[in-house]
């Protein structure tokens, strides 16, 4: 957008440091892990996997700051810019890094939203923007998981000058490799339907009152404009869609895509849709059978050997592929109806559905990363499934 650049910087040292934890992490986890391992933020799950210990733990810190932290930086050359951890410690405990304990120590303005993306975000935004460039790719499998394409390898083993985009607002973001090595693959999704389709998206949000993620997710909208689906069950294949959803958003969607095909002449073909397999997973099959008898999830988690970190992440991909599940009988035990009603609020209000931002921004008293998830799957089920 000339009338409003998007901030850019280079890039290839932090491309690096994630793509190597990618690799480092077993290939098995988000774009919200990464970014959590690279800017040092041990949350529940980093934890729980210790990956806190894996030498890319904090190192992109310094890639991603807002502008007034870099104006603390210049005054603070008498500080022990060593240490990775403040004083602090969030609500179970663990050391929070410095540039988490300043997030939480900024004053919030109210009444006004801060245009200026935060660092997690930052972080975030480069994880998925080298996926869309090709360096990662997505396990169809399960939702959410990336892998390193051959791409990717090729990359850290032979590094050359890359410039992105620090705006995590895909409506703005623009990604511009440097002409010095010509890439070759990328993203592999329709931009003009995928704008079109996000569009789409914000109207529908607008018209409903809620935030645009909740309708779909970006990863969802990426595949649709990848395989173009003019079906219910072709939508329902979308990862992080399912029959539910088609439902209660699709009409709209597959209407335009099928005008996108017809007035473009696009041939599709819905046999290389693939279901995720989250309706095939046993352990995520006996999940929503246990969660449908109200079995405490304490329980659930015993009977398959899972910690309550990696048990709420089962459900969490259960959740975003569309399935709806009820866990009030569990949350009513551990989280008060008042504080129930606050985070239930602030997703409402939030345009990220992130847990890292979430810890950082919401102004409830003894609020847990744990209470956020557990009510995060209350809110999407409720109002997304």
């Amino acid at each position: 957008n000339c009338n409003k650049p998007t901030p850019k910087y280079k890039a290839e040292e932090a491309v690096v440091l994630a793509l190597q934890t990618v690799e480092l992490t077993g290939e098995s986890y988000d774009a919200q892990h990464i970014a959590d391992i690279l800017m040092g933020y041990k949350s529940q799950n980093v934890g729980t996997q210790d990956h806190q210990t894996i030498n890319t733990f904090g190192k992109a810190k310094q890639f991603f700051k807002l502008a007034s932290d870099e104006d603390e930086d210049d005054d603070d050359d008498d500080d022990d810019d060593d240490a990775e951890f403040s004083d602090d410690e969030d609500a179970d405990g663990n050391p929070i890094p410095k540039a988490k304990a300043k997030a939480k120590k900024a004053p919030k303005s109210k009444g006004r939203k801060n245009t200026e993306p935060e660092p997690i975000e930052q972080c975030v935004s480069m994880v998925r923007q080298i996926a869309v460039l090709g360096f990662l790719e997505k396990d169809v499998e399960n939702y959410g998981v990336l892998k390193l394409s051959e791409r990717g390898r090729s990359y850290m083993k032979d590094p050359f000058p890359l410039t992105l985009s620090k705006d995590h607002d895909y409506d703005n973001e623009k990604i511009i490799e440097d002409e010095e090595k010509e890439a070759s693959g990328g993203g592999s999704h329709d931009v003009a339907l995928f704008e079109l389709l996000k569009n789409l998206r914000k109207k529908i949000a607008k018209e409903k009152n809620l935030p645009p993620y909740v309708i779909f997710q970006d990863p969802s909208l990426e595949e649709m404009a990848t395989t173009y689906p003019t079906t219910k069950d072709d939508m329902a294949n979308i990862n992080g869609v399912g029959m539910g959803k088609v439902v209660k958003f699709g009409r709209q969607f597959m209407d335009l895509i099928k005008k996108y095909v017809d007035d473009n002449e696009i041939e599709t073909a819905s046999e290389v849709v693939v279901k995720s397999a989250v309706n095939k997973s046993k352990i995520k099959i006996h999940i929503i059978q246990q969660v449908d008898r109200k079995v405490d999830l304490d329980i659930i988690g015993e009977q398959k050997e899972l910690g309550m970190a990696e048990l709420i992440e089962e459900i969490e991909h259960i959740c975003y592929s569309g399935t709806k599940l009820n866990l009030d009988y569990y949350i009513n035990q551990v989280i008060e109806p008042d504080k129930q009603e606050e985070i239930y609020e602030y997703f409402m209000d939030s345009d990220t559905d992130s847990i890292a931002i979430a810890m950082d921004k919401c102004d409830i008293e003894d609020i847990t990363e744990e209470e956020l998830r557990l009510m995060r799957i209350k809110f999407l089920s409720e109002m997304a499934n």
